[in-house]
């Protein structure tokens, strides 16, 4: 009796729990932004005259999209918006050792200096005792590009920056894919005029 009614309850509870969730799954995983990339040998990397040093580590992560904005825009979801100002200030001003100030601040995004900007970049540049980095944000043809370039001051810089590069580079594209939300939600949010 137990076997026939597990028989039973076994295709019933696949259909009714397992086959939606697994549809939920898998059309959250067809919206998500796609995003790509990882580190570049800073020796072997393209020049770029958005940088404003000289990298001793850099990475590139793209996000394919169809949303357009500018690339301040993405810097300030991404960054003063999508993640937490006391989780950027433990990691960039307490470990890192790197000189911010606060969001909003004239000529900075996310407590970050504006070095540089055009309609298809923005690069920010934060320094300290340790190490020395540049964020860039770049319109490519089909999304959105963020470089991260690395210069080391000391020993100890190299030290902390190989250990949190693995970290960096595992949260990246989550960063764009939420600072891509942001931005989305803003849009949609927007009054439409008659």
């Amino acid at each position: 009796m137990r076997r026939q009614l597990q028989r039973f309850i076994t295709p019933v509870r696949t259909r009714l729990v397992q086959a939606p969730a697994i549809a939920r799954w898998a059309r959250r995983r067809r919206e998500r932004e796609v995003v790509a990339g990882g580190r570049i040998h800073a020796g072997r990397a393209p020049v770029t005259s958005a940088l404003t040093i000289t990298p001793d580590y850099l990475d590139a992560f793209t996000i394919t999209t169809q949303f357009v904005a500018s690339p301040r825009e993405w810097m300030i979801a991404c960054f003063e918006r999508g993640l937490e100002r006391s989780g950027r200030d433990l990691i960039f001003e307490r470990i890192l050792a790197l000189n911010t100030t606060s969001d909003g601040a004239p000529g900075t995004v996310a407590g970050w200096c504006v070095v540089g900007e055009d309609d298809r970049s923005l690069t920010i540049a934060a320094n300290g005792t340790r190490v020395e980095v540049n964020l860039v944000m770049e319109r490519v043809e089909d999304g959105m590009r963020l470089l991260t370039a690395v210069h080391d001051h000391s020993r100890i810089g190299y030290l902390l920056w190989r250990i949190l590069s693995q970290v960096h580079r595992r949260l990246a594209p989550g960063v764009l894919r939420t600072g891509a939300a942001i931005l989305r939600g803003d849009h949609e949010s927007e009054p439409r005029g008659d």
